[in-house]
């Protein structure tokens, strides 16, 4: 049995940085990530989505990549 977990920044206001940590589908939204998304894959690269989806729906706009693309 496996589980699939995602980590995403966020940006905190007054500095500007984001912080890392563990975020179901509904912890990404426009009032805390601003239209940007980063996330680290388990293998320990990092990518970003940097258009909010038209629909809404963070999860159609972040894309699982193979071990294979940051290689």
């Amino acid at each position: 049995e496996s589980e699939v977990v995602l980590f995403v920044d966020a940006v905190a206001r007054e500095t500007g940085m984001g912080q890392w940590g563990h975020a179901v589908m509904s912890a990404v939204d426009d009032s805390r990530h601003r239209g940007r998304v980063n996330v680290l894959y388990c293998v320990g690269h990092a990518s970003a989505t940097v258009t909010t989806p038209t629909d809404g729906h963070w999860r159609d706009a972040i894309r699982w990549r193979s071990d294979s693309w940051a290689k």
